[in-house]
């Protein structure tokens, strides 16, 4: 866009086409009437877990978009044995469209039950990332329950809050339990928390801190608590289950901060405009001749 500077008396006047006007407004105008990145459809990722253990521990997991907006970017992640592996980036998954991975891990040297963990991380439309998780206790060389309950809470999140981890042991003794969280990335992830001792005359208690990423208001996501142990010649695992509802999203989301200044800037562009042309029109500069009616 070009602008000629023309002067009217002693004082330089700018001129623009009546076109670029027109185009701005009508810019402005979309900006306006558009929802808001995220408001116009929904993801809603689903998962399932298949496992084979052969000659090595073979993970199948299927993602389904169950939502009716494409989800980008799809990316799965697997964790096992404390091996990592990572699946086939999708660029594109549709609406009630669906992908496959399969991934293998070698088989564990010990006996014992074993968490398998899959993370599928994804972006909306707005660019904006988020995640879907499920797991799976995964038995080598027998079957191995782990002899412990325990419950996770449920709660409530704004931006900060914690999940309280509760265990109760069968063992007569105390007995170390290492405990992992395993939860969207967008609250935090995967992360080894700490241990806990336990029996059956004592409980044992964790607290875990829990801030949100990004997560989106409204939503209400599964979270897990893997526990570990080892149970005489073998290690075993438990899955605890609870779940976070996502009162608010973040105060601040710069893909919604971007959308808000250009608003703003085209306000602005065009207010200045149209006052550059009223007072040229209604308060020429001295000495200009009024124009012939």
């Amino acid at each position: 866009m070009s602008v000629v500077l023309a002067r009217r008396g002693d004082r330089p006047v700018r001129s623009c086409p009546v076109r670029t006007v027109v185009a701005l407004t009508v810019l402005a105008a979309a900006l306006l009437a558009t929802p808001p990145a995220g408001h116009a459809g929904s993801i809603t990722m689903e998962t399932t877990i298949k496992v084979e253990v052969g000659p090595t521990v073979k993970v199948t997991l299927t993602g389904r978009n169950k939502g009716n907006d494409t989800a980008n970017d799809v990316a799965p992640s697997f964790r096992f044995d404390n091996a990592v592996r990572k699946g086939k980036l999708v660029d594109h998954l549709p609406p009630k469209g669906s992908q496959e991975w399969v991934v293998e891990f070698p088989v564990p040297e010990k006996k014992g039950r074993y968490p398998l963990l899959c993370t599928v991380s994804y972006t909306d439309p707005g660019f904006r990332g988020y995640s879907a998780v499920s797991a799976s206790m995964v038995d080598v060389g027998g079957v191995f329950p782990a002899r412990l309950r325990g419950s996770v809470s449920s709660i409530r999140l704004d931006s900060e809050g914690t999940l309280d981890v509760t265990i109760e042991s069968a063992e007569p003794e105390l007995h170390d339990y290492s405990v992992t969280a395993f939860l969207p990335d967008e609250l935090g992830g995967i992360r080894d928390v700490g241990k806990v001792r336990a029996s059956t005359k004592e409980t044992g208690k964790l607290s875990i801190p829990i801030t949100n990423h990004g997560a989106l208001g409204g939503s209400r996501y599964p979270v897990y608590a893997i526990i570990r142990t080892t149970d005489g010649d073998h290690t075993t695992a438990a899955m605890l289950t609870g779940s976070i509802e996502v009162t608010s999203s973040t105060p601040w989301e710069w893909q919604s901060g971007l959308r808000w200044a250009a608003k703003i800037l085209v306000a602005v562009w065009l207010l200045t405009e149209i006052g550059l042309r009223m007072r040229d029109r209604w308060w020429p500069a001295p000495g200009t001749p009024l124009p012939r009616t």
